[in-house]
């Protein structure tokens, strides 16, 4: 069995003081650190955003801040990051693989998602690879469950990536950030699940996109089983950042 904790959307900068929709956001990831230090982690996932104003300090910062862990990090661009200052990756870990793939590439609209030929082709190397039960990371999301903003900023060749994780029945899930809006949906026994932000969180039900001023920062726990048998759970700071 692993634990692996999924964080997104950090939006950090040089800046320590840097704020981002009113929130110190690398106050608020330290919040939410604090909290995961107790989870003991066997994998930290980063999906995305890492940065706002990507700078090779503001990732060291990063990573440094998570070798407490003393963990594996697994790592992608976000749309906001450097991506030679932020490479994506793969490995493989207690009977898993998990696939980290950039979905920065030539999308049609502003905030959307392209995963490029090289992208789909590494995707599909690693799966004919191993048979291993397979968890596949990038920023935008390949599904979303609202017809409103949330369609302006997903995966834009979505039919395509499906068409080639459907082959391969060892893939269990696919992880998500970008939206700062938890759910989960599942297509032919795939798992598709977004990830909260460390500092704000977006309103996914709103026609036009807003800020939810409900929620505060937060993070995915994932429970993998030898079985294949994902168990997910969202966990939101109680804390209110309102000034």
């Amino acid at each position: 069995m692993l634990k692996v904790i999924q964080i997104s959307d950090c939006h950090l900068a040089r800046d320590l003081n840097f704020e981002k929709h009113g929130v110190n956001t690398e106050q608020a990831l330290q919040t939410v650190l604090s909290y995961i230090d107790s989870e003991q982690p066997d994998l930290i996932i980063a999906s995305g955003d890492i940065a706002e104003l990507p700078s090779k300090e503001a990732y060291e910062r990063f990573f440094q801040g998570l070798k407490v862990f003393n963990c594996p990090i697994l790592s992608i661009p976000g749309n906001h990051d450097n991506s030679f200052l932020l490479a994506n990756s793969s490995l493989q870990l207690g009977g898993w693989q998990f696939i980290g793939l950039d979905s920065n590439g030539p999308a049609i609209k502003k905030y959307g998602g392209f995963l490029a030929q090289s992208e789909l082709e590494f995707l599909q190397s690693k799966l004919e690879q191993s048979n291993e039960p397979t968890v596949i990371v990038l920023h935008h999301p390949v599904l979303v469950p609202e017809s409103n903003w949330l369609q302006e900023v997903k995966l834009e060749n979505a039919e395509e990536f499906v068409k080639i994780i459907e082959t391969y029945p060892q893939v269990k899930a696919v992880l998500s950030g970008h939206v700062h809006y938890t759910y989960e949906m599942r297509q032919s026994e795939v798992m598709y699940l977004s990830c909260p932000s460390t500092y704000r969180q977006f309103d996914g039900k709103a026609r036009e996109f807003a800020i939810d001023k409900t929620l505060s920062y937060g993070y995915r726990k994932l429970i993998l089983e030898a079985s294949g048998t994902i168990l997910s759970s969202v966990h939101l700071m109680k804390e209110s950042h309102e000034k």
